[in-house]
């Protein structure tokens, strides 16, 4: 299994899987269907082929229109949690959605073209319904899991993450840039900062250490995403995280998904 996290922030996130020659995507939202296009280019990587978008919940930067319009328009399958179609049908229209080859999913593992299989968990976000993460493991039994959009991080997750060689999770901001920032209104820094809101890099932290406490091994590579371009810098979700991390006898190679530009890729 491979990694390339595309574009990750509040702008856009898109993320590619691939796994012997198959590809899907998850996530596509806040990008037209031509940015979409364009990114997959970056990779060397066509829409036909990619074999599914696995979406994460509904909020804009993480699905839209054009992510719809272009699965429609290449027959590529798309993923949701079964809690999530009412709503995306509604707010998207039914003569787009009765386009779409829809599949749901729940608490259940499945599988997408039958090569990873993909382990769904809830996690805490003001999204309407239900907000997922996911453990994606290969055959090998390695596992990349993955959490961006939550507010809080609470001990029944650590599970999902255990044991995982690489480990994707938020860190959107640092608490005193967005309560000092003199622009954001004091409900838009309540929400984020809330339990349905966004990770800040020390939570983000406390959450790796829950992980790697309770592993057996430890993750190779933890890759930060979903930063806020206001509220923290790559350079100071880094720096924090590491910090806390080295405080409490744990070294990590800490990584950063930026909302401009693509990682390279990371092979499982």
């Amino acid at each position: 299994m491979k990694i390339c996290i595309l574009r990750s922030g509040s702008s856009g996130n898109c993320t590619l899987i691939e796994n012997n020659k198959s590809y899907f995507l998850l996530d596509a939202g806040g990008m037209s269907q031509r940015r979409i296009k364009e990114l997959l280019s970056e990779v060397n990587i066509t829409l036909e082929d990619i074999k599914g978008l696995l979406v994460t919940h509904t909020h804009s930067d993480h699905l839209n229109y054009s992510a719809l319009k272009v699965c429609e328009k290449s027959n590529i399958p798309v993923y949701i949690h079964a809690e999530n179609i009412p709503f995306v049908k509604s707010s998207f229209g039914t003569a787009l959605f009765s386009k779409l080859e829809i599949i749901p999913f729940e608490q259940t593992p499945f599988m997408i073209n039958e090569t990873i299989q993909i382990f769904p968990f809830n996690i805490s976000h003001d999204a309407m319904k239900v907000t997922s993460g996911f453990s994606f493991m290969e055959s090998t039994g390695n596992v990349f899991s993955y959490a961006a959009d939550l507010g809080y991080f609470p001990e029944s997750l650590v599970n999902n993450f255990r044991n995982s060689k690489i480990i994707a999770i938020e860190a959107n901001h640092d608490v005193d840039l967005l309560w000092k920032n003199p622009n954001r209104p004091y409900i838009h820094k309540k929400r984020v900062a809330g339990d349905y809101g966004h990770l800040s890099n020390n939570q983000s932290a406390d959450a790796i250490c829950k992980i790697v406490e309770q592993s057996q091994t430890s993750p190779e590579k933890v890759i930060l995403c979903h930063l806020s371009k206001d509220h923290n810098s790559p350079e100071l979700a880094k720096e924090t995280i590491s910090g806390i991390l080295e405080k409490r006898g744990m070294k990590l190679q800490i990584l950063v998904a930026k909302r401009d530009e693509r990682t390279v890729f990371f092979d499982l």
